[in-house]
C-alpha cells in the first residue's frame, strides 16, 4: 500500500473528530449542530497514472484511487453508486470538473452529507505559471499550458464551496504543489528540449 494511501487512511480515521468539533449553516439558516447525524456520503475519487503525455506517468496514483474507492465503500460503508471513480484517461480536465461542478455532485448533495474529494496525480509549482498559480495536472493537461488545460487549486476549491451543497466535505490531495523534489515524486517540472 502506498504511503500516501496510508495518509488519505489517517485523514479519514480523523474525520469523526474534525466533524465534530465543527459547526456549519446550511443555505435555509440552519445549523448543523457539531454531533448532528451524517445524512448521506458522497465521494469523487481521481487517480491518475497514464497521462495523455506519457513522460508524465505515475506507477501508482491510479491504483491507490481505486484502492481508496474501495476503502470508502467495504470499510466506511459508502453505497457504491454514491461514489465516482475517474482514473487516467477517464480523468481530463472536463470529466473531473463536470462531476465535481456540474452533472452530478452538486445534484445530489444536501447540507448534512458527507461529501470526500480524493485526487492523486501532479500538482505544479507556481513557478511553472507567469501569474503563480498552482494546478492539479488532469490526463490531458499540457504542462507548456497549464493555464488552458490544468485545474487551479484555487478554482477547484472555489467550486467545491460555490457548488455542493454539503457543509461537511474533505478533501484529500495527493499531489505536490510546490515542485518536484525528486524524479520519483508527485511533482511537475519543465525539462530543456
Amino acid at each position: 500500500m502506498a504511503s500516501a494511501f496510508k495518509s488519505a487512511l489517517i485523514v479519514l480515521a480523523t474525520l469523526g473528530v474534525f466533524c465534530a468539533g465543527s459547526s456549519a449553516r446550511c443555505e435555509d439558516g440552519e445549523e448543523l449542530s457539531p454531533g448532528s447525524p451524517i445524512s448521506d456520503k458522497w465521494a469523487v475519487v481521481v487517480g491518475i497514472s497514464d497521462f495523455a503525455k506519457p513522460s508524465l506517468n505515475l506507477k501508482y496514483a491510479a491504483k491507490d484511487a481505486s484502492d481508496f474507492k474501495n476503502f470508502l465503500v467495504s470499510k466506511c460503508h459508502f453505497a457504491p453508486d454514491h461514489s465516482r471513480l475517474l482514473t487516467s484517461q477517464n480523468a481530463t480536465k472536463n470529466k473531473i470538473m463536470d462531476v465535481l461542478g456540474d452533472s452530478w455532485l452538486p445534484r445530489v448533495t444536501l447540507p448534512a452529507d458527507l461529501v470526500v474529494i480524493y485526487i492523486s496525480s501532479h500538482g505544479s509549482p507556481s513557478s511553472l505559471d507567469v501569474a503563480g498559480v498552482n494546478y492539479i495536472v488532469a490526463h490531458d493537461t499540457d504542462p507548456d499550458k497549464l493555464f488552458t488545460t490544468g485545474i487551479p487549486i484555487q478554482h477547484l476549491a472555489e467550486t467545491i464551496r460555490e457548488r455542493v451543497h454539503s457543509k461537511r466535505v474533505l478533501i484529500v490531495l495527493d499531489a505536490c504543489h510546490s515542485g518536484a523534489a525528486s524524479g520519483e515524486s508527485k511533482g511537475l517540472q519543465r525539462t530543456a528540449n
